[in-house]
């Protein structure tokens, strides 16, 4: 009988979610499936050659988010977008301030604790108005230990152990911000370098008929992208604010559009689904 090798492949990979677990940063699963399955998904890049003496295979980090989202697209029962059980999620009050800008940049937001640091990142891209175009990492000492990990999107070519990057997708922000544990530092464009701090000022309950994430309050406009940084930003306001100014009209094309900094309204925030941004960046390419 002919078939699909990529739908089974498909739901192959979905099923490992039932099987995987944790060993130290790996997350791996048991070898119980066709071996001409395992070696094509090898080949996809999405496990580690079945061929070896061990027992179980590892995941990479894009294969671990893969087996999540395929496994609740053909075994999960719906449930309405954005609605959190009131009887085991608790929310995530975070502030969020842009550093090295005056007058200061900040958002208050709440997130379900069921989110992943991809999530939060998410929401943090829409609560300030950036645009996701670059890179990110969260910096946070580790709840049990003192050293300071790097959570974001793994590269692993170019960083040793010591910074390697944990993938955000694959870590819960519960597992990681606790009350006594409660900072960490958000930097979105390597180059620009915007660096926000990220506080979690409390944990709350759910309240019934609210979709989470929301953004509560917060002051003035987020800087536009790829403007140079804290420097850069404060040169664009000075710029924008003289219109004698030589490069004013530059600017003006530049940006394509008004720019007060003072405006931001945060009941005009809408945030994205964090599973098909991730689909968008990694899984469609």
């Amino acid at each position: 009988m002919e078939y699909n090798e990529d739908k089974v492949d498909e739901t192959a990979l979905a099923l490992m979610y039932l099987t995987t677990f944790k060993d130290g940063i790996a997350y791996c699963s048991w070898k119980g499936l066709d071996w001409d399955i395992l070696n094509r998904l090898h080949e996809k890049g999405l496990i580690s050659d079945p061929k070896s003496k061990a027992k179980s295979i590892v995941l990479s980090d894009k294969a671990v988010k893969m087996s999540e989202q395929l496994f609740k697209k053909h075994f999960g029962k719906e449930k309405p977008d954005n609605v959190v059980n009131l009887k085991s999620n608790k929310i995530y009050q975070f502030k969020i301030t842009l550093s090295e800008i005056t007058p200061v940049i900040w958002r208050l937001i709440q997130v379900p604790e069921r989110y992943s640091f991809w999530d939060l990142h998410v929401a943090i891209q829409d609560a300030m108005g950036w645009e996701d175009y670059h890179l990110h990492e969260f910096n946070i000492k580790h709840p049990k230990k003192e050293k300071i990990s790097h959570i974001g999107i793994p590269d692993d070519e170019s960083l040793d152990d010591f910074n390697k990057f944990i993938a955000g997708w694959n870590e819960k922000i519960k597992d990681w911000f606790t009350m006594k544990n409660n900072r960490a530092v958000y930097t979105y464009d390597f180059g620009d370098g915007w660096m926000h701090d990220i506080i979690l000022e409390k944990i709350i309950s759910a309240e019934k008929g609210i979709k989470y994430p929301i953004c509560i309050d917060g002051k003035r406009k987020c800087p536009p992208e790829d403007v140079g940084g804290p420097p850069g930003y404060e040169n664009f306001l000075e710029i924008i604010n003289n219109p004698d100014h030589e490069e004013y009209q530059e600017r003006i094309d530049w940006l394509g559009k008004k720019f007060d900094p003072e405006d931001f309204d945060p009941a005009k925030i809408k945030f994205d689904d964090p599973e098909k941004r991730w689909q968008t960046a990694f899984q469609d390419k």
